[in-house]
């Protein structure tokens, strides 16, 4: 069965509605749903499709079958102290994977992203990915005072 190909959706699916779709990668009845991070839609996915993509996410970064972690976000100025759980380098972003929040640098957020936007089957992914890139390289020395005031103290 091909994936329909979803229209771009900016509000999140109802938990009604949500059951009412197809996934949008087996064509499986949906009951998650996920948010592309480059272009904010969000698509139905069947709760196996979405657990092993988490699966995949947490094997991408290293970590074992969702680790304990954070359940609260980061602060601004808390994900720059937190090294990316991949390679340790400084963060600047964090994810929701699980039930954990986990930090990422630039670089291991973009792999991330052309991770998401491939898994999701993105008809515009290149595209998106690119503009993001310069997006991140423009971003990238960019460090918010309030992560140096807490960071210096």
């Amino acid at each position: 069965m091909q994936p329909y190909h979803w229209p771009t959706r900016t509000q999140p699916y109802t938990a009604l509605g949500i059951t009412r779709l197809p996934c949008c990668h087996c064509g499986a009845r949906a009951g998650a749903q996920a948010r592309c991070c480059a272009d904010g839609s969000y698509r139905p996915y069947c709760l196996e499709c979405h657990n092993r993509f988490v699966d995949e996410l947490l094997a991408f970064l290293g970590l074992p079958d969702d680790p304990p972690g954070r359940v609260k976000p980061y602060a601004d100025y808390g994900v720059y102290r937190a090294p990316c759980v991949r390679c340790g380098a400084r963060s600047r972003y964090q994810w929701r994977l699980g039930q954990a929040y986990r930090t990422v640098c630039p670089d291991c957020d973009l792999a991330l992203n052309d991770l998401t936007l491939h898994h999701l089957r993105h008809p515009h992914a290149a595209g998106l990915l690119a503009a993001y890139r310069e997006r991140i390289e423009d971003e990238r020395h960019d460090v918010p005072a309030a992560a140096l005031r807490r960071t210096a103290a």
